[in-house]
């Protein structure tokens, strides 16, 4: 007669024991991230090397398939794309360069007379102002910008200069593979993944890169639109630097909310010093102005055409497949459940909207999978 062995209830079903589940789970991943972290610091230049080479990657990609669907050897268009991107950074940097040397004297001689005019102008206010500190600082720039604090430096300016140009080198050689190779290493990528889910995540990659490459495209035209009308606002208002604190508001406005108020206020700055205080308040105003039509009218006219189209697709295909699965008509109102964790993030540039969907696509695949 065979002896009937009790059942030994796991002690993991407990609520203490998914307590301590749950609680290994969190330090798991906070040990992850916390690895992650380290290694981006470690390795901070290579990953910003990277992330910039795919940005820029997204962003001309379009062009090497345009130039490949009009019967041009691959590499043939791989290569006149890299070679106008280089292109269009080398004039970059050498309109900044020249526009610099060109005017440092003149500028350095407009910021000594308006900063006596300051002092003057300081002088007659109601209350007092400590001439020496303030001397003390005007001191320290001028030694700054003669190249004091440059030589005393030196091995530090070494060491950046050449951190700086290895990760160009390095950017510059990623960006080379990513438009060469672009079809190879994704496909590499999804062949960690099971076969069933290939074509859900080639559909996520290809259309995160359309709603990054069009923001990164869209972004640009805004900047260039903005970056015209400060020139001749400062150009008008006779600043000197005008070619140069434009480009830097050019490249502010990719970095949002922080980048446009920087750079303007550097402009507004250096108007200050050079021109006197009536124009750097005239430069704030414009600076105000053109920021808020570039935010109300501009931008989202520019990115309705550039994002808005490939967004509206890949949602449209991600709300097709949740209605099917869901059992509803394809082509419905989405639910504020499909939309509710990958919207709230609170993310309105191409981050946001990549997480949306890829949380949308991610929703799809059934939990019962493994990658291998």
């Amino acid at each position: 007669m065979a002896m009937h062995t009790p059942h030994r209830e796991s002690p993991w079903r407990d609520p203490f024991g998914r307590a301590a589940s749950r609680a290994a789970q969190v330090l798991l991943l906070a040990a992850l991230f916390a690895l992650l972290g380290l290694l981006f610091f470690r390795l901070q230049m290579v990953v910003i090397a990277v992330l910039v080479a795919l940005i820029l990657a997204c962003a001309v990609f379009p062009l090497v398939r345009r130039l490949s669907d009009l019967g041009w050897p691959r590499v043939l268009a791989t290569l006149t794309t890299f070679v106008g991107i280089l292109v269009v950074l080398a004039a970059f940097i050498a309109a900044v360069v020249w526009a610099v040397a060109d005017q440092w004297d003149s500028l350095m001689a407009a910021a000594q007379q308006g900063w006596q005019t300051l002092q003057d102008a300081s002088a007659r206010l109601p209350f007092a102002v400590d001439g020496a500190a303030v001397q003390e600082i005007w001191s320290r720039i001028q030694g700054v910008a003669s190249g004091g604090a440059v030589e005393q430096s030196a091995l530090t300016g070494l060491t950046t200069a050449g951190e700086v140009v290895t990760g160009t080198v390095l950017m510059v050689i990623v960006l080379f593979f990513f438009l060469q190779d672009a079809e190879r290493i994704w496909g590499f990528l999804l062949s960690w993944f099971p076969p069933r889910h290939t074509e859900k995540l080639r559909r996520t990659g290809r259309d995160s890169v359309r709603i990054l490459g069009g923001y990164v495209r869209g972004t640009a035209a805004v900047a260039v639109i903005e970056m015209l009308a400060i020139v001749v606002v400062l150009w008008l208002l006779g600043v000197p630097l005008a070619i140069p604190l434009a480009m830097l508001m050019f490249l502010g406005a990719f970095i949002p909310i922080v980048g446009p108020i920087v750079a303007g206020a550097l402009a507004a700055l250096v108007a200050l010093v050079t021109t006197g205080p009536w124009a750097a308040l005239v430069v704030v105003i414009a600076v105000f102005v053109i920021h808020h039509l570039e935010t109300g009218l501009l931008r989202p006219f520019v990115m309705g055409r550039t994002v808005g189209r490939a967004r509206g697709a890949a949602e449209h295909r991600a709300r097709h497949a949740h209605g099917r699965r869901r059992g509803r008509r394809p082509g419905g109102t989405p639910s504020r459940r499909w939309r509710g964790p990958w919207s709230s993030c609170g993310c309105h540039g191409p981050v946001g909207l990549v997480i949306q969907l890829t949380g949308s696509r991610v929703e799809e695949i059934p939990e019962t999978w493994s990658i291998g």
